[in-house]
């Protein structure tokens, strides 16, 4: 019998839809760390999320490993090429938490622009510190999206609704796709200088990774802020730290980290920064959704090859 090990939380229903299916399914998401290498060696499938890192050496501890599941679209946690080498299918889901990952880039967007937590903070602590609090519209701003696949996408829609301009850059969609729909795509170049918020959306590869390091962070205008839902490898942690600190930008919000979930403190405390436990597709409906499509592809996985 196939045997699946859950490696990372996940929605209720993948384990549903596995066992209705066949399928073996054990849940080793809060197990220790010998549990888990105990288990693998009889394990044909995993499912991982963004906290477990599955490396050469677990697949190798894997023998009968034949599928991992990616329940999300990266795969950067993983291992891919070793997995590849040694026949062993990786399974990303793509576009269940589009709708997720873009409401909470706009929450970071309004959360910088309208200071809510710091609100949030001096009314918890008893201060009316109105006069402190003053922000500014997202109407009217310019918003520069960096990936326009679905998430990208979904942001840009939601970007419209509240009245922002976009302009955006991807070299693997069709411009007039996008300019029929109002953004105007320009070079990165061009765009970092002109936005007021900055969101990336793109996976992360060698082409892609620090992609905004000192000397595009130099480019920006001091009263723009970044947001990445995306991959933390994506921006130099370091030369935005020093951004920061020095005021050549004006803020971030950060779901996202280089080394999760070990935090860079030079980041997250500082009080520009709004940072977040990687949680773009912590919803139900995102988890759900998911959860549906990747156990009915390991189902399927299983059961054709």
């Amino acid at each position: 019998m196939n045997r699946v090990l859950l490696l990372d939380s996940v929605s209720s229903l993948l384990r549903r839809v596995l066992e209705d299916g066949g399928i073996e399914v054990l849940d080793l998401s809060k197990a220790s760390d010998a549990e888990r290498d105990a288990a693998l060696v009889e394990a044909t499938g995993l499912v991982v999320r963004s906290r477990t890192r599955v490396t050469a050496a677990m697949i190798d501890s894997a023998p009968r490993l034949k599928v991992i599941g990616r329940a999300g679209a990266g795969t950067d946690t993983i291992d891919v090429v070793h997995a590849k080498s040694k026949g062993i299918e990786v399974m990303p889901v793509g576009g269940g938490n589009d709708v997720a990952v873009a409401e909470l880039t706009l929450g970071l967007m309004l959360a910088l622009a309208r200071h809510l937590v710091p609100g949030a903070n001096h009314t918890r602590a008893g201060e009316w510190a109105k006069s402190k609090l003053e922000g500014f519209e997202l109407a009217g701003e310019t918003l520069g999206v960096l990936g326009l696949g679905k998430i990208g996408g979904k942001v840009v829609h939601l970007a419209q609704a509240f009245g922002m301009e976009v302009v955006g850059f991807d070299p693997f969609v069709d411009p007039e796709h996008w300019e029929l729909r109002g953004v105007r795509m320009l070079p990165i170049e061009q765009i970092l200088p002109r936005v007021r918020f900055l969101s990336l959306h793109l996976p992360l590869g060698p082409e892609t990774r620090s992609l905004l390091g000192e000397p595009e962070l130099a480019t920006m205008r001091k009263d723009a802020y970044l947001i990445n839902c995306a991959r933390g490898g994506l921006v130099d942690e370091e030369a935005l730290a020093e951004a920061l600190e020095q005021g050549r930008l004006a803020g971030a919000g950060l779901d996202v980290f280089r080394t999760e979930p070990e935090l860079p403190a030079r980041l997250v405390q500082n009080p520009r920064v709004v940072g977040l436990p990687h949680i773009g597709g912590s919803t139900v409906q995102a988890q759900e959704k998911i959860a549906a499509q990747l156990g009915q592809s390991m189902v399927k996985f299983f059961a054709q090859g």
